[in-house]
């Protein structure tokens, strides 16, 4: 019998958790390898402008580098009871609405950065919503 929280849910949000570092480590590795990116540069969706732009880093460290840092403290905290990954879940809104901005003024779209956000809003939905207190989980 294990303690959980959230439920059958649990397991899924880790997962993409998981995901979101593994994206995250990919754009800090293209960050420093340009050439190692797949993704389409035709139209709106452009991940090579995004990431190659002026917001793509804060304070001398790309983004990316952020991504992962949060998503593993988000991995840390998704089964911990209390305030703590609430806290956690809101500071990414942040890191969102920071994205979310600067590709608007690039005016270019990375679906690379897009699905970090969505993970990200998904965790938060997660941990303030649905991630619900201990269960019993039997599994």
């Amino acid at each position: 019998m294990e303690m959980a929280v959230g439920g059958k849910y649990s397991k899924g949000m880790k997962a993409g958790l998981a995901i979101g570092v593994i994206i995250s480590l990919y754009l800090t590795y293209v960050h420093f390898h340009p050439a190692a990116l797949y993704c389409s540069n035709r139209g709106i969706i452009d991940c090579a402008t995004v990431l190659g732009s002026r917001f793509s880093m804060v304070f001398g460290i790309p983004l990316s580098v952020y991504g992962v840092v949060w998503f593993l403290g988000a991995l840390a905290f998704s089964s911990a009871r209390g305030p703590a990954r609430n806290i956690w879940a809101i500071g990414g809104i942040g890191g969102v609405a920071y994205s979310m901005a600067a590709m608007s003024v690039i005016g270019k779209i990375c679906i690379y950065c897009a699905g970090v956000d969505t993970l990200i809003l998904l965790y938060v939905v997660y941990s303030i919503f649905g991630g619900g207190s201990p269960t019993t989980d039997n599994t």
